[in-house]
């Protein structure tokens, strides 16, 4: 039973960040069936906010030097061009057309592979190397299609609805992927993605319809302009893992901290022995159940994630005494508590260590309360551990 809530507990990270992108795969889908003959000019406004959501999810990328998602937007482009030219060229009998056909399982898989490439910047020579790489597979797939040469053979090169069998199968076996991989890692850009990958799924399988394919690909570049800029904040400003503010705003939010305030720390005890006894996975659990403890108990005053192991409540209008109360309620609510992990039988204990301090008159900035907090923090560690103290 408690495997059992750690596993739901794994899935609401996609179900919160799955609401926007949902509703516009909702909206696309209701709009495809509802409306039986698009207008002209709406298509055209379709049509050329594809090419603006793609300009400006490249615009974002290439300013904050980032891979993920460039080649998966850029093979959505690719595929888009490539199907209009088709159409245009071969009318209603681009469908049996091999260049068509091979279309079909290239843009699944090669999306499924650009999903999963790591992050890193941009301008890298790993980067370039899998730039060549496209190329060529590009080059393979206009010689094997012009030789009408098709991938995949019998039952899965024939078509069900406007996609050959065996891109179907890909696209279905794709999102299960991708939805497992979402559903455990809890990021915001992969929950996106999920989303933009389906849609083009509905735009292949419809595309022989005029208006499917710049409906779903507008509403896939749509949903993966969005998952950036949403993305992009919260590296920016929160922590990913915990949803908490981050350091970057607790600096830019400092300076609006009322005259009286005091600053506490709470930090994980042996945060580098957890890190070797448990994997990766295992202690990003232990930290967000520490965070979701801490914010149980604290929900009127701001929390940031300062670092790894460390954890910042900013009491507004409060002394270090009052604070000192609130901080131990913590602590021995989170050295009480025992925590479940998916894979191991026993509960796992966790403790945390608090330092306070409050704002002198001589004090010129937050910083410099924070410095006495870690300080004081520091000097009791070396000796005991799940303690608060106060400065």
């Amino acid at each position: 039973m408690l495997k059992f809530f750690e596993n739901f507990r794994n899935t609401l990270p996609l179900t919160k960040n799955a609401v926007l992108p949902a509703i516009i795969l909702a909206v696309s889908l209701v709009g495809f069936y509802a409306v039986e003959n698009i207008p002209w000019s709406t298509q055209l406004s379709l049509h050329a906010a594809f090419y603006i959501f793609i300009f400006s999810s490249l615009c974002i990328l290439i300013y904050f030097n980032k891979t993920k998602p460039v080649m998966f937007i850029s093979f959505i482009l690719l595929s888009y061009i490539i199907c209009n030219f088709l159409k245009k060229e071969n009318g209603s009998d681009y469908i049996s057309s091999p260049y068509y056909i091979n279309l079909c399982v290239l843009v699944p898989f090669n999306l499924i592979i650009f999903y999963f490439l790591p992050q890193r910047k941009l301008f890298t020579r790993e980067n370039l190397l899998i730039l060549l790489i496209v190329f060529f597979e590009l080059s393979l797939y206009e010689n094997l299609s012009s030789n009408d040469i098709l991938i995949g053979y019998s039952l899965l090169s024939q078509s069900y609805a406007d996609i050959n069998r065996l891109g179907l199968l890909m696209f279905i076996i794709g999102t299960i992927i991708i939805l497992l991989d979402a559903s455990i890692n809890g990021r915001i850009l992969r929950s996106y993605l999920l989303f933009a990958y389906v849609e083009i799924m509905f735009g292949f399988i419809y595309s022989e319809n005029s208006t499917a394919l710049t409906v779903f690909y507008s509403a896939a570049t749509l949903t993966i302009f969005i998952g950036l800029c949403h993305d992009t904040y919260y590296e920016t400003y929160k922590d990913v893992l915990t949803s908490l503010a981050n350091r970057k705003s607790y600096v830019i939010q400092s300076s609006a901290f009322p005259l009286k305030y005091s600053v506490a720390i709470i930090c994980i005890d042996d945060y580098e022995r957890l890190n070797k006894g448990f994997s990766a996975s295992e202690l990003n659990s232990l930290i967000k159940m520490a965070a979701n403890k801490i914010i149980e108990f604290e929900k009127d005053n701001p929390v940031y994630r300062y670092d790894k192991d460390l954890f910042i409540i900013i009491f507004k209008n409060e002394d270090k005494n009052d604070s000192f109360k609130r901080v131990e309620e913590i602590r021995r609510a989170i050295a009480g508590s025992e925590f479940v992990l998916g894979r191991r039988k026993k509960p796992v204990k966790l403790t945390v260590s608090g330092s306070i301090a409050d704002k002198k008159r001589s004090d010129a900035s937050s910083h410099e309360v924070l410095i006495r907090a870690r300080k004081v923090l520091e000097k009791t560690n070396k000796f005991t551990q799940n303690i608060t103290t106060r400065v």
